[in-house]
């Protein structure tokens, strides 16, 4: 599985591209990930550093978001995967 790490800085997420052409960039503002230019069915999870998995969601065609206000500060592992695409993982931090 061909991975991306990255460990956001205070500031977040800079508008990382992954899977095909989605871009993904984490708002610390509002405690968002918020995924861009979907173009296929593709599958979202949120895991801790430790890999249990916190958060899943399935993505469809479009712009999605997942909201991560609830979590406690740490660090997060997203990983997305599709049927057509090896999985990407990134990480970020997530502080208040």
């Amino acid at each position: 599985m061909e991975s991306n790490n990255y460990c956001g800085e205070p500031t977040g997420l800079e508008n990382q591209q992954v899977a095909s052409n989605s871009i993904i960039n984490y708002d610390i503002t509002a405690h968002t990930i918020n995924i861009h230019n979907v173009s296929e069915k593709t599958t979202l999870t949120l895991s801790d550093i430790s890999g249990k998995m916190i958060k899943q969601k399935t993505l469809e065609s479009g712009n999605s978001k997942m909201d991560i206000n609830d979590l406690e500060n740490g660090i997060y592992i997203i990983s997305l995967f599709s049927d057509n695409q090896p999985g990407q993982q990134l990480k970020i931090l997530k502080t208040n």
